[in-house]
């Protein structure tokens, strides 16, 4: 067995759910970042990379969640679990708070690109993936915001979209 397979086996067993969840996640996101960058959401002109700062601030004065609703509910939930950062203490790798404060939207855009970071860059394997696991509502309530967020500028759908 080649070392994905392992990965990938492993995880099933654990929570099927799981790796879905995590494609899920990868997919959306950077198809999102694509269509950010192609709609001029850049942090500089020189290194092309999205921002999700900038968008975030032209969707600040749109974005408001129904008062009840799964968006309201996915925003609290990030707002009042935000993911954490991996630091070295004493030698050791530890997960710590690190919270910040301001604008709603762009607190959630450095949230949702943390959380991105932990899994890209291997923190979410640890903690829980099962359904209930703090992970795992983390990756869930992001997807839920960023669905949300796409469809607030026609022209980031419409990039999202094209094939």
């Amino acid at each position: 067995m080649n070392n994905l397979e392992f990965v990938k086996d492993t995880l099933s067993k654990q929570n099927p759910s799981y790796l879905e969840l995590c494609t899920d996640f990868l997919i959306i996101y950077s198809r999102f970042e694509y269509a950010l960058k192609e709609c001029g959401f850049l942090q500089s002109r020189n290194r092309v990379m999205a921002s999700l700062e900038n968008y975030a601030l032209s969707i600040s004065e749109i974005f408001k969640p129904e008062p009840e609703s799964q968006l309201e509910k996915a925003v609290n939930f990030i707002i009042e679990s935000p993911p954490k950062i991996q630091i070295m203490d004493r030698n050791k790798l530890i997960w710590q708070d690190h919270l910040i404060e301001g604008n709603l939207v762009l607190i959630l855009a450095e949230y949702l690109r943390r959380i991105r970071n932990n899994l890209l860059h291997g923190g979410k394997y640890y903690g829980g993936i099962d359904s209930e696991s703090r992970n795992w509502n983390l990756i869930i309530n992001s997807i839920l915001i960023i669905e949300y967020w796409i469809d607030l500028n026609d022209t980031v759908k419409n990039k999202f979209r094209e094939f």
